[in-house]
């Protein structure tokens, strides 16, 4: 009998372990409850300019977006974070668990409002000269359509004055890409086609990604935000404004393209505002690797970047804005080496770095922009010097078979553009003259450029260019490369 009741007892004390266990699972299978709505990203003022997309200067966005300043190109999709099963997986400090320390901060009630906007364009280029001229057969031969940018944008605000922002742009270099002067008299052209193991082996072009910029900022006060990250390096409008929905033209200025301010750089930047009635007075200092072979994610050099930016804006007098730009930094190549050193009777391995190119170089400018009802004129004047250090010469670029050494140069560029949208049919006629040299580069010859071209905006988030392009070069480069060029460009820009 003895032997029954323990029996008996045993298997209610299993059903009952097996009951609880099967309530438990129940119960952590029943969805959890929503999380509470995310902090909104507060809306953007009101654009102070004709174009959609707002600049680090002057915070604008298109008329229907809610976004942060920076990024208003075009309507947001949100994903709200969720908030992970607390038994999901194994967290031994207890942080992001329920009833961890950090839970409340981590996955709590709210969680980051994740937005995803973004532009893109579509373009046609037709360079006018005879087909055998040497301009046209370095440049594009053949008139080209092309997709230029497919932008996609990332932001979200953190709450307490936190926000973070990044860019990627999707393109389908490296293909096509020509590099000069092949040993043979070719020019190696880079194929990207390779097999689609998802397709059947099909054959298809891939293409690449590039990081344009991801940074995080913390805000405490108007007159100081702090950022970490890449970034667009602040000087004038055309580099951080760089959206093809909001640039005017088809093509970007020479002294732009050429880079005598770094285009991006990786580091620190403080910047704020003071306003004072109807005057705005702001400020931009960086901090950064500087630039390098492969300055983004890594510094050759003990020797930091700085660099800043100072403006006024003024509804005074329409919308005036005026800024003067600086940033001094230092460039250096080198080649990791290593050796074996025995001299102690016992191999050791030593690493070590030769330096193959080092200068310091200086880049100023000043800028204006001035927006009045329909009217928009600005421009930039801007400078860079490159100072070498003596046994660190770059070879000079050249096809001269005789060895040379890159000397110190002063590289200058400007650009100066007008243009009226009319408030009927949202067309703007506009020109546009720019200059620069390359003394940097010898290939090819100092440049004046003359531009003139429609924009028409049929909606808010579409732009539709056209525009001829007529540049005059100040002798021949040592490629024989000095040919006057006219090109014409039509282009088809839009935000999502």
């Amino acid at each position: 009998m003895k032997t029954y009741l323990r029996r008996l007892l045993s298997l209610r004390l299993v059903a009952a372990s097996v009951a609880s266990v099967c309530m438990t699972s129940v119960a952590q299978a029943q969805p959890a409850p929503a999380l509470a709505p995310a902090q909104a990203v507060p809306p953007p003022p009101s654009p102070a300019e004709e174009n959609p997309v707002a600049t680090e200067a002057t915070p604008a966005a298109a008329p229907t977006v809610t976004a942060p300043p920076e990024a208003g190109i075009g309507p947001a999709a949100s994903v709200k974070a969720t908030e992970p099963s607390p038994t999901a997986f194994t967290d031994p400090e207890g942080a992001f668990s329920a009833g961890g320390s950090d839970s409340g901060e981590m996955i709590g009630e709210e969680g980051p409002k994740l937005e995803f906007y973004g532009f893109s364009d579509f373009s046609y280029s037709h360079i006018l000269n005879p087909p055998d001229n040497l301009a046209r057969q370095i440049l594009a031969p053949y008139p080209t359509f092309y997709v230029g940018h497919l932008n996609l944008y990332m932001s979200a605000s953190h709450g307490d004055d936190w926000r973070s922002l990044a860019e990627v742009r999707f393109t389908y270099s490296p293909l096509g890409d020509e590099t000069l002067g092949g040993s043979d008299g070719v020019f190696p052209e880079k194929q990207t086609t390779t097999a689609d193991y998802a397709e059947g082996q099909r054959i298809f072009e891939w293409g690449g990604i590039e990081i344009q910029r991801a940074w995080i900022e913390y805000q405490p006060y108007d007159f100081l935000t702090l950022r970490a990250g890449a970034w667009y390096t602040p000087y004038g409008y055309w580099n951080d404004d760089h959206g093809s929905p909001t640039i005017i033209t088809v093509h970007r200025p020479f002294p732009i393209g050429d880079q005598i301010f770094p285009e991006k750089q990786t580091g620190l930047v403080a910047h704020g505002k003071y306003f004072i009635d109807a005057t705005t007075l702001g400020y931009f200092l960086t901090l950064s690797n500087g630039r390098g072979p492969y300055d983004l994610v890594r510094d050759l050099d003990n020797n930091k970047a700085v660099g800043g930016r100072l403006y006024v804006e003024t509804t005074a007098i329409g919308n005036l804005t005026i800024g003067v730009d600086a940033y001094r930094g230092r460039y250096t190549r080198s080649t990791k080496r290593y050796r074996v050193d025995s001299s102690s009777g016992e191999p050791n391995l030593k690493i070590f770095r030769t330096i193959d190119t080092a200068y310091e170089e200086l880049s100023l400018g000043i800028d204006f922009r001035l927006t009045w009802k329909g009217l928009h004129v600005q421009g930039e004047l801007m400078l860079n010097d490159g100072a070498f250090d003596d046994g660190y010469r770059d070879e000079a670029r050249a096809f001269d078979p005789r060895p040379a050494f890159a000397a110190d140069y002063r590289r200058v560029g400007a650009y100066g553009l007008v243009g009226y949208r009319e408030p009927w049919l949202k067309l703007m006629p506009y020109a546009m003259v720019e200059h620069a040299s390359f003394t940097n580069d010898s290939f090819a010859p100092p440049v004046i450029a003359w531009t003139t071209g429609l924009n028409l905006r049929p909606t808010p988030s579409v732009v539709l260019k056209a525009e001829v392009v007529f540049a005059q070069f100040d002798g021949v480069g040592t490629t024989g490369f000095g040919d006057d060029v006219r090109n014409f460009g039509a282009q088809v820009a839009w935000a999502f």
